[in-house]
């Protein structure tokens, strides 16, 4: 099993290198992902909607200074960038289970986030 700051680190390689079969293997069946409006979906097949939304809008994250990590939750500093070249600070907070990701969180804030 890998360790948290690990999974997320091939998990954005695999988002940023386009291998979707790869991004969609780094996440667990039950997968959440949660959006800074407070919306939530839920399973492999949201998963696949996320992907399928950020690869339309060519988004590309690049870490933005160091992760912090307690115990299997990953607070990740990120630049989100669209192919329109819009720019958003942010950051992704992850909670990994058995190795894979569980849930996903996109925050507008890195304070809350905790970074």
């Amino acid at each position: 099993m890998s360790a948290p700051a690990e999974v997320v680190r091939r998990l954005t390689e695999a988002f940023n290198g386009r291998d979707r079969d790869g991004f969609l293997g780094l996440l667990a069946d039950d997968v959440e992902f949660r959006t800074p409006m407070g919306t939530a979906m839920h399973g492999l097949a949201a998963a696949k909607e996320f992907w399928r939304a950020n690869e339309e809008q060519g988004v590309f994250v690049e870490q933005d200074g160091a992760e912090r990590v307690h115990g299997e939750r990953v607070a990740l500093p990120t630049i989100m960038r669209m192919a329109d070249g819009t720019e958003l600070r942010c950051a992704g907070v992850f909670e990994i289970r058995d190795g894979k990701v569980a849930v996903f969180c996109v925050m507008m804030s890195r304070a809350d986030a905790g970074l």
